[in-house]
């Protein structure tokens, strides 16, 4: 019986005999490596591709001949890094804001300088790059985009324009001025940095999550044509109708006429004017028309002071009103000027009094036919609310 060989040295057999190795050759390509700034990559995974294939060895009597073959795929950059940013138009999820770039203004300072006559004009050798964006709040409470949302550019070299001494001063559409924003509201407004000129034509931005000290929810925005790549996965979304609860909830708000308990008060609504602009207009002849699709709305509100010694209804109790677009109506920009029998004149009452007066906000049209009205203790920030049906 022929005796089988162990190693190809020891066999002296005519005939020639073949064997493989088994150890593995294996080749890796680092992941974030930098790409070209025009060059979109295909998003597969955050992670790198490594293909091992293991060399073989060929032996005969005579020779030995040895071949090994590796094959490597390119490295695949996350969506959202600084080598693969976001494209223009798509959107991706920065802590609870949906965020997209839907503009782009690489000379925005004739705009910036008409906004305010105080706004001062760009250094030499620097522009005024305004992004116009989208920011849907898909929390679970409720969101104010200049609040939590933080941002700043990036250059070529890693330079980075951050901190209010880059931003342009006013500007249009400005987040600092949208009030909170509910559960499947979408905000627009405008972001700006001052940067080089060099700069200007490639620039990236960049959002994160603020109040946080974890990076890792930070995402990158290509601000030209060509560059970067849309993710793969679909943002999340809210229900467009939000129901249910209990009574006083966003889901279930309190009927029109009937009373629910804001701190010491005892509240319901009396009546609603979703058209009150020719009555406010009439108040005071220094009142301003609404602007285009708005209309002022009239609030009329039954409050009964129920505490213990005196109360104010203007300094007791925060009104706003919410529609369909899950923004809240409130501040400098739904403010309606001087209104007949408002809040701020009834004063200071004794316990069980009752007092009928009126609030007021500029609403866009489009939401009157699902209006809210929101109530809270202004001495009290415990986050508690009701809602009040308006329709």
């Amino acid at each position: 019986m022929a005796a089988i060989c162990l190693s190809a040295v020891a066999c002296s057999s005519a005939d020639p005999q073949a064997s493989t190795t088994t150890p593995a050759t294996e080749t890796t390509v680092a992941s974030g490596q930098r790409a070209q700034r025009g060059e979109a990559k295909t998003p597969i995974s955050d992670t790198s591709t490594t293909t091992t294939v293991a060399p073989t060895t060929t032996t005969t009597s005579s020779s030995t001949t040895s071949s090994t073959t590796t094959t490597t795929t390119e490295a695949v950059i996350a969506v959202g890094s600084v080598d693969n940013p976001v494209a223009l138009g798509s959107a991706r999820l920065v802590g609870d804001w949906v965020i997209a770039v839907t503009s782009v203004d690489e000379d925005a300072e004739s705009v910036v300088l008409d906004e305010n006559p105080f706004n001062d004009p760009a250094a030499e050798g620097e522009q005024f790059v305004m992004v116009g964006i989208e920011a849907t709040y898909v929390g679970g409470d409720t969101g104010w985009p200049w609040i939590e949302i933080n941002h700043w550019m990036l250059g070529e070299n890693q330079l980075l324009y951050m901190g209010i001494e880059t931003e342009c001063g006013v500007i249009p559409g400005d987040l600092s001025f949208i009030g909170e924003v509910f559960p499947g509201g979408t905000v627009s407004g405008s972001l700006c940095h001052r940067v080089t000129a060099d700069d200007a034509g490639l620039a990236l931005l960049v959002v994160e999550e603020a109040f946080t000290f974890d990076d890792s929810d930070a995402a990158v925005f290509a601000l030209h044509e060509g560059v970067g790549s849309v993710p793969r996965e679909a943002p999340p979304t809210v229900p467009a109708v939000i129901d249910g609860g209990p009574v006083g909830s966003l889901g279930n708000p309190i009927e029109l006429a009937a009373p629910g308990m804001v701190g010491e008060w005892r509240v319901s609504v009396d009546s609603v004017d979703l058209d009150a602009t020719s009555v406010i207009l009439a108040e005071n002849q220094f009142n301003d028309t609404p602007e285009p699709g708005f209309t002022y709305v009239l609030v009329t509100v039954e409050a009964t002071y129920e505490g213990i010694e005196t109360g104010d209804p203007w300094f007791d109790i925060r009104g706003r009103v919410l529609g369909e677009s899950r923004i809240a109506y409130d501040g400098f920009d739904s403010y309606c000027g001087v209104i007949p029998n408002g809040f701020t004149a009834v004063g200071e009452v004794e316990p069980g009094v009752t007092v009928l007066a009126n609030m007021c906000w500029a609403v866009a049209e489009d939401d009157l036919g699902s209006l809210l009205l929101i109530l809270e203790d202004y001495q009290n920030y415990d986050g508690r609310r009701l809602f009040y049906d308006l329709g």
